[in-house]
């Protein structure tokens, strides 16, 4: 049986529902993503968790975070959804936190950026929600990736342009790489 080949390159099945623009190279990650993590033996975490109770404060979205790292009003820190939050769970990667679910939440959702600062502690922390679910009424869950421990304030300057943005430096151990 002959196979006919498209010049115009693959193109994803037509009744998968994923819309004439869904790349086939991006369909075949995902894919392979949830083949890996659906699979009987899912991979186990990079790092070890830790229990510990403490708390934790949070703005969200990236005028929090620029108001949590010094950029704006104390004011606006406020307004833009300063919160304490109480840590569950710890690792070298993230927290596992736990929250009263609240009106004002509806702006918590997976991806959304995250000032956090541990109590007791002086600095910000730079995190996004990857995790986020209601385990019982009027508790949520919530699953953080850390990206930096260290973010900077910086003024960017570009033709046009003049405003602040936010270097998240990596750990040491990763080569010091700045995103």
């Amino acid at each position: 049986v002959a196979k006919r080949v498209d010049p115009s390159g693959p193109t994803s099945p037509g009744n998968a529902g994923l819309g004439p623009l869904a790349d086939p190279d991006t369909v075949l990650q995902v894919l392979r993503h949830l083949a890996l993590h659906w699979a009987p033996q899912p991979p186990q975490r990079k790092h070890m968790r830790h229990h510990v109770r403490s708390r934790l404060s949070v703005a969200h979205g990236f005028a929090g975070v620029l108001a949590a790292l010094g950029e704006g009003p104390a004011a606006e820190l406020a307004d833009e959804g300063g919160e304490s939050w109480v840590v569950e769970n710890v690792s070298a990667g993230g927290f596992g936190v736990v929250l009263p679910r609240h009106a004002d939440g509806e702006w918590l959702r997976v991806g959304t950026l995250l000032a956090m600062q541990p109590e007791g502690g002086n600095g910000w922390i730079v995190g996004v929600a990857r995790r986020v679910g209601q385990t019982a009424p009027g508790q949520v869950r919530v699953g953080i990736e850390i990206l930096s421990k260290a973010p900077i304030l910086t003024r960017f300057r570009r033709a046009g342009w003049d405003g602040h943005g936010v270097l998240l430096r990596g750990a040491a151990a990763h080569g010091g790489e700045v995103q």
